[in-house]
């Protein structure tokens, strides 16, 4: 299924890496010094890229922009969710 959901990111975007490797679907891609996409890859909708980014970089259908926070559980690090792929 094609993603109906607009991913992109902002220019305080430092291409970490984080959401290419917590993405469970691998969907995301760092190529050419951009984050990418896939097409017709199978996103989830998870949103663990959007909420882990430590830039708060990743836009969601351009609406998210206010930087007002994203949700990471107190008790499960971004590190537990990367080793659990």
């Amino acid at each position: 299924m094609k993603s109906v959901i607009k991913y992109s990111v902002d220019s305080s975007c430092n291409l970490c890496g984080i959401c290419e490797k917590i993405c469970p679907s691998d969907t995301i891609k760092i190529k050419d010094n951009k984050v990418v996409w896939q097409k017709d890859a199978n996103c989830y909708y998870c949103f663990a890229c959007f909420n882990a980014c430590p830039n708060q970089s990743i836009l969601i259908d351009d609406r998210y922009t206010d930087k007002k926070g994203r949700y990471i559980h107190p008790g499960i690090s971004i590190k537990d969710l990367i080793s659990q792929k």
